[in-house]
């Protein structure tokens, strides 16, 4: 259990946080599961559009692919710098990883970049959400709802998705006894702090699906539901976790292990 949780928060986190490629697809023909989820998690409004165009079940009809695709593409084009700077903020930890000293003055600040680019990335977000629920029928915007809460089931932040293969990318980096209870100890206190912020990760949750909800409904206003809201806080959480795990794989790591894990980092950003 606690080699799934260490590379989950090292990898799976770090590689949301970077939006998992270069055009921050969500899902789609061949992704992997943790992969879509972890794009789903990043940016979900654009999640939406990439599923809209790919999933059979939303049935768009030729009419409709033109202008749900150039909504897709203006919102891609207004999410690069958020894409820019969580692929910046993930890279900060490989580097760190590399040296063997936690570069925390780089992270705070591609962390600061990060929050700034999603701010202004709200508009946009907001836009691309009314346009979408616009351009689809009732049947369409509740199959797209459908299927993104299916593909979000796997994704529980740092902690989640992909169980076999970050079963094997633990089992890769070979981690000692020593090196194991270290990491249990600081999974079991996020554990612990998670615990204690229940109430906000359940508003959250209800928050998300009263979102779904509106965006069902005959009349939509995306502002209004709170769409975009809580982007930056929720990569805020993710930085939080995984520094604290990057940190410490920098103390605990043999300077191989570190190395591999850059890589990994690195290869499921560019996925």
């Amino acid at each position: 259990m606690f080699k799934r949780l260490v590379v989950i928060g090292l990898v799976v986190s770090a590689a949301a946080l970077s939006g998992c490629g270069t055009n921050g697809a969500a899902g789609g023909a061949g992704a992997s599961s943790e992969v879509a989820a972890a794009r789903l998690t990043a940016h979900p409004a654009l999640a939406a559009l990439e599923i809209a165009l790919a999933d059979p079940g939303v049935a768009l009809r030729a009419e409709q692919r033109p202008s749900v695709e150039a909504i897709r593409a203006e919102l891609s084009a207004a999410l690069a710098p958020v894409r820019a700077a969580r692929a910046a903020l993930a890279e900060r930890f490989a580097a760190s990883l590399e040296s063997g000293a936690f570069d925390g003055a780089g992270v705070d600040a591609a962390a600061s970049t990060l929050e700034l680019a999603e701010t202004a990335a709200v508009p946009a977000v907001v836009k691309a959400s009314d346009a979408l629920h616009g351009a689809l029928d009732a049947a369409q915007r509740k199959a797209l709802v459908a299927t993104m809460r299916d593909q979000g089931k796997g994704s529980l932040g740092a902690f989640g998705g992909g169980r076999a293969r970050l079963k094997q990318l633990a089992d890769d980096l070979a981690l000692t006894d020593d090196q194991r209870d270290q990491f249990k100890a600081a999974i079991r206190a996020q554990h612990d702090g998670a615990r204690d912020a229940a109430g906000t990760a359940g508003s959250t949750r209800d928050r998300m699906r009263a979102q779904a909800d509106a965006f069902v409904a005959d009349r939509y206003d995306a502002a209004s539901a709170g769409v975009g809201e809580q982007m930056a806080r929720g990569s805020a959480r993710y930085v939080a976790r995984t520094r604290a795990l990057i940190e410490l794989a920098v103390k605990v790591l043999t300077p191989a292990q570190r190395a591999q894990l850059a890589g990994k980092i690195r290869a499921t950003s560019a996925d």
